[in-house]
């Protein structure tokens, strides 16, 4: 039985290698954006979110040209909570959909107790309230927004 040699890789194909094997700034970004939206929600919401969430976060990297930093996702099966860092702050923000069945309201938590009666207020229906005067809910926006499109 004759062995088959296998060619020395090109120059090109070790590349192809090695940048499959090496992680971009983005890959980075979207692993950094998990571990510290983890560690948040682990530190600050003990009581709550570290209880409940399903820990497969999602990563995003940073868009520098639009003044995004790395960011981190995590399903509510129904709303999400959204987590980044701005300045060193962590910014955790809560998002659930609007009773009106036309978009989601967003909110951005102050610490657990603030989560606590946010939740209070929406747990007849789990969606949030249509306040009278706000605009159609077609886009994600402040739940304090009170401005037309």
């Amino acid at each position: 039985m004759t062995e088959t040699l296998i060619p020395h890789a090109t120059p090109l194909a070790r590349l192809i290698d090695i940048a499959r094997t090496t992680q971009t700034r983005e890959d980075l970004d979207r692993e950094a954006a998990i571990t510290a939206a983890g560690a948040h929600i682990a530190a600050a919401y003990p009581r709550t979110l570290i209880r409940a969430l399903d820990p497969a976060w999602v990563g995003y990297p940073a868009l520098p040209a639009a003044g995004l930093a790395p960011s981190a996702t995590a399903s509510l099966h129904g709303g999400w909570v959204h987590h980044t860092r701005d300045q060193g702050l962590h910014l955790l923000t809560f998002v659930a959909p609007c009773d009106c069945g036309e978009g989601y309201v967003d909110i951005t938590l102050d610490d657990e107790q603030h989560l606590l009666r946010i939740l209070t207020a929406i747990a007849a229906g789990g969606r949030f309230r249509h306040e009278p005067g706000w605009p159609r809910c077609d886009s994600r926006r402040p739940r304090n927004a009170r401005t037309t499109k």
